[in-house]
């Protein structure tokens, strides 16, 4: 059914695609599609946009805040107290763009979200839309831009034959799902670091553009690179020489890091070092370990959103690991 999905967002030339965008919205799939067969479809919308990234063209198949087409997060995660005052908050870019965001909005905002619309008005005010259609990426597609289905089951039944204490690590939590999927990918060594884009025969070298000549894999990124090393060094961390992203569960907590939700901390601080990694590769944004510890602070502020009530000290904890000297 996922690849029916990708080819229903990809396959722009699928005359079934050209059906199903005269009788519904794309971007939602809600319109005059009736029965079971939509509704499963509907209900893997949101695994789809997990392992997708959108790069905008008419921006009428995108989704404003659930999809990643600004960057690598969704603009919800981003933007999480705007987002709670948008009704209805399943609206595309295109309709952002031609609408602003303003007619979307509740009549009154928190002075949190007042400061988030300012940033999202700038996005929107300078995204430009063209009448080529949304273009959908996604890692776990082969070179003819097929979606890989064999390979995202053999990744999710992971969740049951790997160790349970990864599997919990990694899903049980109130990360973004975005995030989760990265980092199962990650304990199961299929991100796109460059020891596996040399196996594909995509790169002719392994090496890290950071260090220069150790290869890149996986735990190389999140825990062996020199930046990654000067990271965890500075909060506090102890990561043993060698250590294998597979056993993240093992992880030892620093006494100054709250045990509630640490799962959801770890996560957190190597997706940011995964986002530096790919600003270094694809910007050549080289962000120094202060910027790193910044950008972790602004995300734990964001995520502390999608902790219960209760637990919003918590992401005020995570604020002080993330101290800039």
């Amino acid at each position: 059914m996922l690849k029916l999905l990708h080819r229903l967002y990809a396959a722009v030339s699928s005359s079934w695609a050209s059906w199903v965008r005269e009788h519904a919205c794309l971007a939602t799939l809600n319109g005059d599609l009736h029965g079971n067969h939509w509704d499963v479809l509907r209900s893997l919308l949101p695994l789809y946009r997990a392992i997708t990234s959108v790069k905008v063209g008419d921006g009428r198949c995108t989704l404003l805040w659930h999809d990643a087409w600004h960057g690598m997060d969704d603009l919800a995660t981003k933007f999480p107290a705007l987002h709670s005052h948008c009704r209805p908050s399943d609206i595309s870019v295109r309709e952002a763009v031609d609408r602003g965001i303003e007619p979307f909005l509740v009549s009154r905002l928190t002075p949190r979200a007042e400061e988030e619309l300012a940033k999202l008005n700038v996005i929107i005010n300078t995204t430009l839309v063209s009448e080529t259609p949304d273009r959908r990426l996604s890692d776990l597609t082969n070179a003819d831009g097929k979606l890989c289905t064999s390979r995202l089951y053999k990744i999710l039944k992971h969740e049951d034959s790997h160790s349970s204490s990864a599997a919990d690590f990694v899903w049980q939590n109130q990360a973004p799902p975005r995030v989760q999927f990265f980092w199962w990918l990650a304990v199961n060594k299929r991100i796109q670091c460059r020891d596996n884009l040399m196996k594909k025969h995509i790169v002719q070298s392994a090496a890290c553009e950071e260090c220069g000549d150790a290869c890149e894999t996986t735990s190389h990124i999140l825990f062996e690179c020199r930046v990654a090393q000067a990271f965890w060094n500075r909060i506090g961390f102890h990561v043993p020489v060698g250590f294998d992203v597979g056993d993240i569960a093992e992880l030892h907590r620093p006494s100054h890091v709250p045990a509630k939700h640490y799962t959801m901390f770890v996560l957190l601080c190597g997706w940011q070092l995964w986002k530096r990694r790919n600003n270094l590769i694809f910007r050549g944004e080289a962000q120094s370990l202060n910027q790193i510890l910044m950008a972790c602070r602004a995300e734990a502020t964001l995520w502390g959103h999608r902790l219960p009530s209760g637990d919003a000290a918590v992401a005020t904890e995570w604020c002080l690991v993330f101290n800039v000297q």
